[in-house]
């Protein structure tokens, strides 16, 4: 059983990643740097839905006058797949019907999650190797060491912009004091 969870809108609509399904057929197709550029730029832009089982831990909260309750807090737990060699990554679907495909003993939800919160939750769990795009698809991997080049890449690539602004701000105070 499968339910989505759409954080804009509550609504059950689809996400829309045709440009990198496109992207990722031509990468498999044409093998190169160029169809790999593509593949990696459509990635980053994307948003996937990721599957997840909700319950509600009461937990004792205090409120501005101190007084106590219980209340319900909502709790996810993420679902795992592992492959034949042992590693587990998080399943990351394209689509609703992508994430049909997937088969799973319990019943889960899927939440909606960007690229860089996808990759930042993968970052912060222990043992697991990465995340996988359509694994009863495309099965793109993308392991905790791609991440951290693309995000290693994406630190230096801002750090040259901020210096370069930063010279720029420099240059044009410096011909005002002239």
């Amino acid at each position: 059983m499968m339910e989505i969870i759409n954080k804009k809108d509550n609504e059950a609509q689809d996400l829309e990643n045709k440009t990198l399904i496109d992207a990722i057929a031509e990468m498999r197709k044409n093998f190169n740097v160029e169809t790999q550029n593509k593949v990696l730029n459509a990635a980053i832009l994307a948003e996937y839905y990721v599957p997840a089982m909700l319950s509600k831990k009461q937990q004792i909260v205090a409120d501005a006058q101190n007084k106590i309750e219980f209340q319900e807090q909502p709790q996810a737990t993420f679902l795992f797949i592992t492959n034949e060699r042992g590693e587990t990554y998080v399943p990351a679907f394209t689509s609703q019907e992508q994430a049909r495909k997937f088969r799973s003993e319990e019943k889960f939800q899927l939440f909606s999650m960007k690229f860089p919160d996808l990759a930042g939750f993968t970052e912060k769990v222990p043992n697991v190797t990465g995340f996988i795009i359509n694994p009863d698809g495309e099965a793109l991997p993308f392991t905790k060491n791609i991440l951290n080049a693309i995000k290693e890449e994406i630190a230096k690539k801002n750090a040259a912009l901020k210096a370069a602004e930063e010279k720029a701000k420099a240059d044009a105070q410096g011909a005002k004091s002239e």
